[in-house]
Order: C-alpha cells, then structure tokens, then sequence
C-alpha cells in the first residue's frame, strides 16, 4: 500500500457548516485561516470553500495595506487588517484608507507561525 493517496489538487476542501453560508463568505478556518464559500451551502450539508487563488474581501475602514503585506481576517467586525487573526494571505494590489476592499492571494499559515 502507498504511502500517501492523492485526492485532489486542494484549491477547495469540503466544510459542512452549522449555519448557513452563502456564495462568497469568509469562513475561518480555525486559528490558521479562511475559506470563501464558492455557492451557498445550507447549514448542516457539505460545500467548498476555496483555500486557493486571489480574492477581494472586506477591509477594515481607514485601513492602509500595502502590496506583500500579510492580512488578516478580523472575525468579529468580518473585515481585514494587517495585525493579527486567521491568516488570509498576501495582499497583491494596495489598498488605500478609502477603499472597502483589498486584493489577496489565499493562503493559511500554520498557527505557531503567526
């Protein structure tokens, strides 16, 4: 038997949420991460959640990030800054104070790395 079995190319996972999802939410991800919902997946029935590629997701209002900073999610206000939270990835296009939204390449950190 092999040492390993490849399942799949791992852009997405599966993720059976308590509540309700809809398309385009940010789900964390433990302490590590997030997730986006690729459609709406209802509370209790398996979905994906992209774990790879670029997204725009909420910023934090006043919030400048620059381009290869690290964002983080903020769970409680459901926004992203660049202190600290489960790990969203690399920001690739600036964002400025004014802006609601900021460009990042998906990508969780191990939790003893942040």
């Amino acid at each position: 038997m092999p040492d390993a079995i490849i399942v799949h190319e791992g852009k997405t996972i599966n993720y059976t949420p308590d509540d309700d999802v809809d398309a385009g939410d940010v789900v964390t991800i433990g302490d590590v991460g997030i997730g986006v919902a690729h459609t709406d997946i209802e509370g209790g029935t398996q979905g994906s959640l992209h774990v790879e590629g670029v997204v725009d997701i909420p910023k934090t209002d006043d919030e400048v990030i620059g381009f290869g900073e690290w964002v983080y999610w903020v769970t409680n206000a459901g926004t992203a800054d660049s202190t600290a939270g489960p790990s969203c990835g690399m920001c690739v296009v600036a964002a400025a104070a004014e802006d609601e939204r900021v460009r990042v390449k998906l990508q969780q950190l191990p939790a003893t790395a942040q």
